[in-house]
């Protein structure tokens, strides 16, 4: 068994751990490398094979050997001496011998190489800690109690106090506690305050811990304040001692800032992707520079959507508008990710080629925060019908998408220099600040084409701390074209081509329109006509159905139906005749105008009431007089009597002519007085009256 033991292991004897020193030919020299007056000892060979099993153990001293100092240190300098004192003895080959060990160390001992004990120490530390010259390096790692409390019997520890007259109290483990507690119900009461930047900061500094512990420390009696107190930095001590740098730094801005900005990050985006697609980071922020109307007056900041893909950090589609963010936004900044990009910057006026910005197609999954706009149900259309994962980032963890963050500050920092209307940070007019709105001068249009020339040149910008793998190529620049190119061509191929109008319908919100008189789809109030359908203008019992249709928000002239199954064409409706005020006009600006024309009607019809009311109430007395007058004027008469000038033209065209002077030029208007009785001999008659109609009836 003896020649499977290895020199200089330690292994367990006699349930002691021993290191062998040296292997003979039929004798083991071993060590206990835990006595601290252990000396070599040897074993035969026999007596080992005796043992049926020896174990190897841990070596307790191996960290040591590995220590290291610079050239010239005065830790070598100790060890090279220290070594010089014992090398007669460690390298002669009978040191296990106790006679000849015992007369080395007298001759080394009278040679002035020092002591007995000195000898026999640093020997014994050579054997024991592994036989090797960085085990006699001092040990003054272990001085000093590192780790624990220090006392100095009653006596103050720290430097002596300069100023002031009052003493300090002596460090103990009361005050330890009210440190802790003050400690805890200030700085790490988590109690904030919000900055101007929206920003988390703590309400509660040390200064405020402090009184805290004061009055802990005085329990209300404040005369004890006087006969001594614990000093501030007592407190900031402990307070660096007992809590970790983390743990402070989280307490300065919340958790969320602290894990989002200052918490290690022990990963990165790259390092699962296999190539470019594998991920695109979408995101959006109020653009920096405002934006002016036609008229060059301001009008508004606008938000900007920018897509990133995660792995190569190039900018793959950008939406700016001056709607606020919403899912329609974040459908049409999707649709500009997978597109054409020569079509795209057709639209916009610019002609590129391919090859200037490559990024075309489905990627494999979006990356988003936790934006209403990014959370709603119809983005699981995005899954559903084209394979794309929609991945949402946890609330409060930017570091997640540190490519999409980081890309608004290329873009900014781009453009800042170069346009009118930077928006800064507001600064009161007391401190000689002003607003950046009056200041707005670039038109949305002229701001998309100057972002879509700034995406140009940052997907050819060199990214310095991009982190590739080791096949990518170093004669290649970093550049996010190269690192695109390189990946389509080498990791994942091109990506899946889509029609983009496909695309972008497919993603709108689907909703239900009601389909009446057969052709007449209405949502929302609107009314649009079925191409397909041919409608009555007749009532059609029962003939309400329903259809599920997409719209533009961005224009309500026509809406969309959804194929059926099997279908794959949207069908376009146009509006009906009867709302064409609402052609062009967002859909925003139509519910509005529809609450506007709702709450005007509604206020019309109060008015339309009270004067209807108003009226009939008049007319009710008019209409009780005119009763009243009648009634006196046919008591006594008989039927005939009552019903003789029925039908009397001349009496008619004499009554009508008060209505026609109401109407007349002043001129025409005679000076006879018309309504004068009129002599005139009335047949009586007891026949039945004749009734007839002339030419003028």
């Amino acid at each position: 068994m003896i020649e499977f033991l290895r020199p200089n292991a330690v292994y367990l004897l006699n349930e002691r751990p021993c290191r062998l020193l040296r292997n003979l030919d039929y004798c083991c020299i071993f060590i206990d490398i835990e006595n601290s007056s252990a000396l070599p000892f040897k074993i035969d060979a026999e007596d080992i094979d005796i043992h049926d099993e020896i174990v190897e153990v841990d070596d307790t001293w191996s960290a040591l050997i590995n220590r290291a100092y610079t050239a010239g240190s005065v830790y070598l300098n100790k060890r090279d001496r220290n070594y010089e004192r014992i090398i007669p003895l460690i390298q002669n080959d009978e040191f296990y011998d106790k006679n000849v060990r015992s007369a080395i160390v007298e001759i080394l001992t009278a040679q002035g190489f020092g002591s007995k004990s000195t000898i026999y120490r640093y020997a014994r530390r050579y054997w024991q800690r592994g036989q090797s010259i960085n085990t006699l390096l001092p040990d003054y790692c272990y001085c000093g109690g590192k780790g624990k409390k220090k006392t100095r019997n009653g006596v103050r520890l720290g430097r002596p106090k300069e100023f002031g007259d009052l003493p300090n109290s002596l460090w103990s483990p009361e005050l330890e506690r009210m440190m802790h507690s003050a400690l805890l119900s200030t700085i790490f009461s988590g109690r904030y305050l919000i900055d101007k930047k929206g920003k988390k900061v703590n309400s509660c500094d040390l200064n405020a811990a402090y009184t805290d512990l004061l009055a802990r420390f005085c329990d209300g009696d404040i005369s004890l304040l006087s006969s001594g107190k614990p000093s501030k930095s007592m407190l900031k001590a402990y307070y660096n001692s007992r809590f970790t740098v983390e743990r402070r730094a989280q307490a300065k801005h919340g958790e969320i800032y602290f894990k989002a900005n200052n918490s290690q990050l022990t990963s990165s985006v790259r390092k699962d992707m296999v190539g470019p697609g594998s991920s695109y980071s979408i995101d959006s922020t109020p653009f920096d520079i405002g934006a002016a109307g036609d008229d060059r007056l301001l009008l508004g900041r606008p938000v900007l959507y920018l897509c990133v893909d995660d792995y190569s950090s190039a900018i793959t589609g950008f939406l700016l508008v001056l709607t606020p963010a919403s899912y329609f936004n974040v459908v049409n900044a999707m649709t500009s990710a997978i597109s054409n990009k020569v079509k795209l910057c057709a639209k916009h006026g610019m002609d590129i080629q391919q090859n200037e910005w490559p990024m075309e197609g489905l990627p494999k999954a979006f990356f988003a925060d936790l934006g209403s706009d990014f959370r709603t149900k119809n983005i699981e259309a995005a899954t559903s019908m084209h394979n794309i994962s929609i991945i949402n980032s946890g609330a409060g963890q930017p570091n997640k998408r540190g490519d999409g963050e980081r890309v608004f500050g290329r873009i900014h920092a781009e453009l800042r220099h170069q346009l009118p209307g930077l928006v800064s940070q507001y600064t009161s007019k007391k401190s000689g600040g002003m607003s950046s709105q009056k200041n707005y001068t670039m038109l949305l249009d002229e701001l998309n084409k100057i972002i879509l020339k700034a995406i140009l040149v940052l997907n050819n910008k060199p990214l310095e701390k991009w982190d590739g793998d080791n096949d990518f190529p170093a004669e290649l620049a970093t550049i996010p074209n190269n690192i695109w190119k390189w990946g389509v061509a080498h990791r994942t191929g091109s990506l899946q081509l889509i029609n983009k109008d496909f695309f972008w319908f497919s993603l709108l919100e689907q909703e239900t329109a009601t389909i009446s008189n057969r052709n007449i789809l209405t949502i929302d109030g609107v009314k649009y006509v079925h191409p397909e359908l041919s409608g009555l203008r007749v009532k059609v019992n029962r003939s309400q159905q329903k259809q599920v249709v997409v719209r533009d928000k961005s224009d309500a002239t026509a809406i969309f139906i959804v194929p059926g199954e099997g279908a794959h064409e949207y069908l376009r409706c146009e509006l009906e005749p009867h709302f064409r005020r609402f052609k062009g006009l967002p859909w925003a600006d139509v519910i509005d105008d529809l609450k506007k024309r709702k709450h005007s009607n509604a206020n019309a019809q109060h008015s339309y009431e009270v004067k209807r009311t108003a009226d009939f109430v008049e007319n009710k007395k008019v209409t009780e007089v005119a009763t009243c007058e009648r009634k006196e004027a046919i008591d006594g008469l008989s039927k005939s009597e009552q019903v003789a000038n029925l039908g009397d033209k001349s009496e008619q065209r004499r009554q009508s002519q008060t209505v026609y002077n109401k109407l007349k030029p002043e001129l025409a208007v005679s000076n006879a007085c018309i309504n004068e009785p009129m002599i005139y001999e009335q047949a009586n008659s007891d026949a039945r009256v004749k009734f007839f109609m002339d030419e003028e009836d």
